[in-house]
């Protein structure tokens, strides 16, 4: 299993708007239409010294194969929209990960 991690830092002036829109349109149209088959949207609990919120967005996909196709063919028509909405108003970076084994309490 692959993890495609972004984290955001958001200006507060639009945080609640890009909130809602992340929840509301954004992950579910991501989801729509992409490998991904999970998502999880976190919040960063530390204060940045640019200030801002910030987020993590962790999207799950079952192989290798399946995010390399999509971040080469359809991620920057997903995220374009972002940047329309919030021009200069965020900060990201991504990052791939895959998943070795996971653990649960027994």
């Amino acid at each position: 299993m692959y993890l495609y991690n972004i984290t955001y830092n958001i200006d507060y002036k639009v945080h609640q708007r890009w909130l809602e829109w992340m929840q509301k349109t954004h992950i579910p149209e991501v989801l729509a239409n992409s490998p991904f088959t999970h998502a999880k949207m976190i919040q960063v609990m530390l204060e940045e010294e640019m200030g801002g919120c910030t987020y993590s967005v962790q999207y799950q996909v079952d192989n290798k194969e399946y995010l390399d196709l999509f971040l080469n063919e359809s991620s920057y028509n997903l995220f374009a929209e972002m940047h329309r909405m919030f021009p200069n108003q965020f900060v990201t970076f991504s990052t791939e990960l895959q998943v070795i084994q996971e653990f649960t309490k027994q």
